[in-house]
């Protein structure tokens, strides 16, 4: 041993090794040296702050003892694969291709497995011997697993979420940067990249080529992000339906938002509910006397409370997205109606119905009326009837007033404005115009 260490400068180690090994010393845990002739080596490793090279161990038979010490300290499930792929024949024919041999594999150290690598290389100036490094490993091959689990898991998402979703973005609210994933060859098309620095910009821009013309305005306003980031601020998820344009039809699909748990990144999926949406067309087209009967009142033909209800709640979605900004709701209640079902029956009772109802539609002739009681209409204004409500107000009450003269059908009304400023729902809007009513009947108590 004393006589190989005091020659490691001279015959036994050319001068590129003994460089190359001390440079190394920091990566490297172990340099063996070995002859491929007779199979003997030795093993040296660094000591001391000047990285001096020490002679750890030498033999007779490199490949024999590293089978023994491959069954002493290989991690047992490498063992196989450790001696399959390292062993003379193979390094040899790498080296010889021009290659250097490279292993990864796990020693046990405390009981637990840990990474190493093993790297072969020719010696420069002796053709009789190769150089074997071997190196710790464990911090990176275990980070690469992480990022390999990682990765696994988001394909394991990806394709769950593949049937249900043609495409998904991925957005930071901060940046306005964005990553897309779709597996859809129908979304490709449509030549969205993968990748982009403004989702909104890219957004709006994309959207007048791929949206459905009639739809194309709703989601201009709709995929606004203030619009969006809005609508989350009140809800945990912003979502709205529309039609693309795919292969030369139109498709509708659903667009569904959250934001992340840190508040930093929106997750945006857009899924294809064509097929649902006309089956349920199709569904209604076939019960399409029976849904207008249950959204028609049967005593007056006008809307019912059910129609009502459906109309209301869209209008407040359309006001949320942007599609509609201003509109108005009148609420009318008819005068007497108990003194004449009381007095005359029931049949005059319905006919007294039917006269304030026609005033109620006469008067507003471009808005819905929907019966939403007995003796309660509401109306709905937007354009034209909103432009013109507190004329139109009026000429119901003149013409109540010549009904109360002549003993005809009279009721009370009340009108009450959206205010978008104030942050209004339908709600409201409409407790203002049954209270505005309410005066108004009021009034006409004392003209009795």
């Amino acid at each position: 041993m004393n006589d190989i260490q005091n020659n490691i400068n001279h015959e036994n180690i050319d001068a590129t090794f003994l460089h190359l090994a001390l440079s190394l010393a920091d990566d490297y845990i172990g340099v063996f040296y070995v002859n491929i002739f007779d199979n003997s080596y030795v093993e040296y490793g660094v000591s001391g702050g000047k990285k001096e090279l020490t002679v750890l161990s030498s033999g007779d038979d490199f490949f024999g003892d590293t089978i023994s010490n491959c069954r002493r300290l290989v991690y047992p499930k490498d063992q196989e694969i450790f001696l399959k792929r390292f062993n003379k024949e193979v390094m040899l024919n790498a080296l010889y291709a021009g290659e250097s041999f490279t292993l990864n594999y796990r020693l046990v150290e405390r009981g637990e497995p840990v990474y190493y690598n093993l790297k072969t290389i020719k010696s420069i100036n002796d053709p009789q011997h190769v150089i074997i490094g071997i190196r710790n490993v464990d911090k990176e091959m275990k980070y690469q697993e992480s990022l390999a689990d990682s990765s696994a898991t988001y394909n394991r998402i990806a394709s769950a979420l593949a049937d249900r979703y043609e495409v998904i973005y991925y957005v930071d609210i901060e940046t306005d940067a964005y990553n897309e994933y779709s597996s859809s060859e129908k979304y490709t098309q449509l030549k969205v990249g993968n990748h982009g620095d403004d989702f909104w910009a890219d957004t709006q821009k994309n959207m007048k080529n791929s949206i459905f013309e009639e739809d194309y305005p709703m989601m201009s306003e709709a995929m606004r992000k203030a619009r969006v980031l809005n609508r989350l601020e009140r809800s945990a998820v912003f979502s709205i339906t529309y039609r693309l344009k795919i292969g030369g039809s139109a498709e509708y699909v659903n667009l569904r938002a959250v934001q992340t748990e840190d508040k930093k990144h929106l997750v945006i999926a857009v899924s294809n509910i064509d097929e649902s949406i006309k089956a349920e067309k199709e569904m209604r087209e076939a019960l399409g006397t029976a849904m207008e009967q249950a959204n028609r009142d049967e005593l007056t033909g006008v809307k019912s409370k059910r129609a009502y209800v459906n109309d209301i709640n869209k209008l407040e979605d359309d006001v949320t997205v942007g599609v509609v900004t201003e509109y108005a709701l009148g609420v009318f209640d008819v005068n007497n109606l108990k003194m004449i079902n009381d007095t005359l029956g029931h049949n005059a009772g319905d006919e007294f119905i039917r006269d304030a109802c026609h005033m109620i539609c006469k008067t507003f002739k471009h808005s819905p009326i929907y019966r939403v009681g007995g003796d309660e209409f509401v109306a709905i204004l937007k354009g034209h009837d909103y432009a013109i409500r507190d004329s139109l107000l009026d000429e119901l009450k003149t013409q109540i007033l010549e009904n109360m003269d002549m003993g005809l059908v009279t009721l009370a009304g009340g009108i009450a404005t959206y205010k978008a400023s104030d942050g209004d729902t339908t709600t409201q809007v409409f407790n203002r115009a049954d209270a505005e009513m309410y005066e108004h009947k009021k009034y006409l108590k004392t003209l009795e």
